[in-house]
């Protein structure tokens, strides 16, 4: 793993919009991760869940706690790539 991207313990579920927010530092700035619901769920595609229904916080935590390495690995190649959107972060 490149040294150069550090992952902050920050994360936030987006209730409104089902997206997970987490956190990069990169040369001591902070770039925003965003994680949609549907990708949290294909991440653990072995598993039904309702992807009709809104997800709940303490649902989201719970599956981004279970796949967040792979997730971490994942923006890592997107940050390096520099394949940001245009707001600044990156969006899996």
């Amino acid at each position: 793993m490149n040294q150069s991207v550090i992952f902050t313990d920050l994360v936030e579920w987006n209730t409104q919009q089902q997206t997970m927010l987490f956190s990069a530092q990169v040369q001591g700035m902070n770039i925003n991760c965003i994680v949609s619901k549907e990708k949290l769920l294909q991440l653990i595609s072995s598993e039904q869940t309702a992807a009709e229904q809104p997800m709940l916080a303490e649902q989201a935590l719970a599956i981004f706690e279970r796949v967040r390495f792979d997730l971490e690995d994942i923006a890592e190649e997107m940050i390096e790539a520099e394949e940001f959107d245009p707001q600044g972060n990156i969006t899996i």
